[in-house]
Formats: C-alpha cells, sequence, structure tokens
C-alpha cells in the first residue's frame, strides 16, 4: 500500500514546519526519496508536533 503525503498545501511557520500537514521542510523535500519506514518516521514526528500544538 502506498503512504501518501499528508500534504494539503498549507504554509510554513518561521521553525520552517507547514502549518498544515506538520512536517519540517526536511521531511517535504526529502518524501519522494523517502521508503516507506521513513515515511511513517515522518508520521510519527507529525503526531509527537500536533500533541505538542494541541491539535488532533
Amino acid at each position: 500500500m502506498k503512504i501518501e503525503s499528508p500534504c494539503n498545501d498549507k504554509c510554513f511557520n518561521e521553525d520552517n514546519h507547514c502549518t498544515g500537514c506538520h512536517r519540517h521542510i526536511d521531511d517535504i523535500i526529502n518524501w519522494a526519496n523517502m521508503n516507506d519506514k521513513e515515511k511513517r518516521e515522518v508520521y510519527k514526528k507529525i503526531e509527537e508536533r500536533k500533541k505538542l500544538l494541541n491539535l488532533k
């Protein structure tokens, strides 16, 4: 099963994190070259960032 990008076309904040998908700019740039394990790790980081921001 293909792991889809979490991108939702939002913009970056001053910390280079997307305010929409909560990925860091490096994660976005490298997404196409990541394997499934690496993409799952990005999703874990997204959930951690959302918890820090009290988002669901």
